[in-house]
């Protein structure tokens, strides 16, 4: 096949062919002949031959652009690519040699000098060699294996490697390329001479590895961690951390331990004490902690333990809570075009079991004080809390959180007023799940009543009570902080005012003694209010009165569709019912009811 005209667009770029490529199929034989691609970023060429016998292809990359192969190589790694390949010996034993170098890189944010690497890959062996440079300092890895490479079938199978770390003094911003959008201005000098022999499932490292003046920006925390300082000893199957410090504002974490690598995985022993040391700082607030933490057991199975102290902590919740995606409806069949692939038979599905989390396979006991400045603050919000809460979890079981939170001070608005909180409110955690038991107090001063707003409940179903003194009822209490005066006493609209604001309440907590309440002040038998599924979409609110002993009318309104609804219904005898129901959509309806008690 001889191509006369060959062009690929990528990502705004266009590659043209120079020359006329030829590529032929003979047999099992593939010859590709003249195939060369260029563009502003670059050049890449592919000449030789591949399968049906010995191979012979050469691939060429001639000052190629990273930033043409975005979503193959991180953002964080930028520089143009010169490199050369050759496949040689046959597709079930091949031969592979490759070199490639980037020159002035960028990696992480931090420009080097020069990165080159050379690959030797065939005859049973394999030879990884790496240089970094930056000025007069270099990072070094020299690297061989026993090495088997197929490429029909695909296989590569590594033995016995033995390789060499050493790095003199040069900067480890390229960790930030490794972690893109987790950390990023990472920087530091690191020093050391590391050798590795064993196996792959066993492999020993003998040396030194030291990191000094370490700093790196934690993007999901707000934080910069810097002046990190890292002495770490490898003595075969053991490493020995010597030293460990990271420093953040006026807070520090030191530590040290010591990890060996058994049948059972690496077993790990080390401790750490943290003095006022920043954990968080976006827009969630901002957190500090004081106190110690100890990781043992292995890497499979690590057991955490700790006791910590809250440090100047402010937790700042946002005005709208983040909201979950609802899961699609699996009794729902999309059909046509856009329709998904359907799943395979179950006998054809062969999808892995899920690897557990390293969470899911902890134990955890962590005991937290919070002794004073710790705050919740939002715009209709402030309260200083004081308690403890203790952590725990055993491994593939959920996490328990037990403790009492107390408010020391602070306000909350409701209704547009301010509540002062009332001492000794608290929430406690049972350590049966995560939803804690409310008893929180504040109150308003409005006129001559003191309006006390008590919450109780569970957070997932929080339950409201008006009081006041003097004391009264609790549509009362309601007009009198909304109006400045009890229900009796208000105008018609103000009564509308009333209703609107008690079923807004009622559609937030469980408060039907208030809506009752509410109900009863305006004259009306029933006041209800339904979020539904939908929130508003789904919202309905009626209200519904007798105007006799056995007819009951009622008016709804659904919020969704704005549509109103009047029902009538008529109770003839104690076991047949007749109701019927109009509405603004033009629909109507007719239903008879016989009911019976068993």
């Amino acid at each position: 096949m001889t191509i006369t005209q060959l062009r690929v667009d990528h990502r705004g770029d266009s590659w043209t062919a120079s020359g006329t490529p030829v590529v032929a199929l003979r047999g099992e034989r593939v010859t590709i002949d003249a195939l060369a691609l260029r563009s502003a970023r670059g050049a890449l060429s592919v000449q030789g031959s591949v399968g049906g016998g010995e191979s012979d292809l050469d691939a060429i990359v001639d000052g190629l652009d990273l930033e043409a192969l975005a979503g193959l190589v991180p953002d964080e790694v930028r520089g143009r690519l010169v490199g050369r390949a050759h496949l040689g010996g046959t597709l079930a034993a091949a031969r592979l040699e490759a070199d490639a170098a980037l020159a002035a890189p960028t990696l992480g944010g931090t420009q080097y000098d020069d990165l080159r690497v050379r690959l030797v890959a065939g005859g049973g062996r394999a030879e990884l060699h790496a240089r970094l440079a930056e000025g007069r300092q270099t990072l070094l890895v020299d690297g061989t294996a026993a090495a088997q490479l197929s490429l029909s079938p695909w296989r590569i199978a590594i033995t016995d490697p033995q390789a060499r770390m050493q790095a003199d003094g040069v900067d480890v911003g390229f960790v930030a390329a490794l972690w893109p959008g987790l950390v990023t201005k990472a920087g530091g000098r690191v020093d050391g001479d590391v050798t590795v022999t064993g196996t792959v499932a066993a492999p020993e490292a003998r040396g030194t590895i030291a990191l000094t003046g370490g700093r790196a920006y934690v993007v999901p925390l707000g934080l910069t961690y810097e002046a990190v300082e890292l002495a770490l000893v490898l003595q075969g199957r053991t490493a020995s951390v010597d030293r460990f410090t990271i420093q953040s504002g006026k807070g520090s974490i030191t530590g040290g331990g010591n990890a060996r690598l058994g049948s059972d995985g690496a077993m790990i022993d080390a401790r750490f004490e943290a003095q006022s040391f920043p954990v968080f700082s976006n827009q969630y607030g901002r957190g500090a902690v004081s106190g110690w933490l100890w990781v043992s057991g292995t890497a499979a199975a690590p057991v955490l333990e700790g006791s910590l102290e809250t440090d100047g902590l402010v937790i700042q919740i946002p005005e709208v809570l983040p909201t979950s995606a609802r899961a699609p409806d699996p009794t729902i069949v999309v059909v046509g075009p856009g329709a998904p692939p359907a799943p395979p038979p179950e006998a054809e599905r062969t999808a892995p079991p899920p690897v557990p989390r390293i969470f899911d396979r902890a134990a955890i006991t962590v005991q937290i004080a919070v002794p004073r400045d710790a705050w919740v603050r939002r715009s209709d919000a402030n309260v200083e809390l004081q308690g403890w809460m203790t952590l725990w979890k055993k491994p593939s079981e959920e996490l328990h959180l037990a403790g009492d939170i107390r408010g020391v001070r602070g306000w909350y608005a409701f209704q547009g007023k301010k509540f002062t909180l009332v001492e000794g409110s608290s929430v406690r955690f049972s350590g049966q799940g995560l939803d804690p038991v409310l008893d929180i107090t504040a109150t308003h001063t409005a006129g001559d009543y003191l309006v006390r707003l008590k919450v109780g409940g569970t957070v997932t179903k929080p339950a409201l009570t008006l009081q006041s003194e003097p004391a009264l009822e609790q549509a009362d209490v309601l007009a009198v902080l909304l109006f400045g005066s009890p229900a009796g006493e208000l105008s018609r609209s103000q009564s509308a005012g009333l209703r609107e604001q008690a079923l807004g309440i009622a559609g937030a907590y469980v408060a039907s003694e208030l809506r009752q309440s509410v109900a009863k002040a305006l004259g009306v038998d029933d006041l209800q209010f339904d979020t539904g599924k939908a929130g508003l979409q789904d919202a309905q609110v009626s209200i519904g009165k007798y105007i006799a002993d056995d007819i009951f009318v009622s008016l709804s309104h659904r919020f969704g569709q704005s549509v109103e609804e009047v029902r009538v219904e008529w109770v003839i005898f104690p076991e047949w019912s007749l109701e019927t129901s109009t509405d603004t959509l033009g629909r109507s309806g007719v239903d008879l009811f016989w009911k019976r008690r068993y």
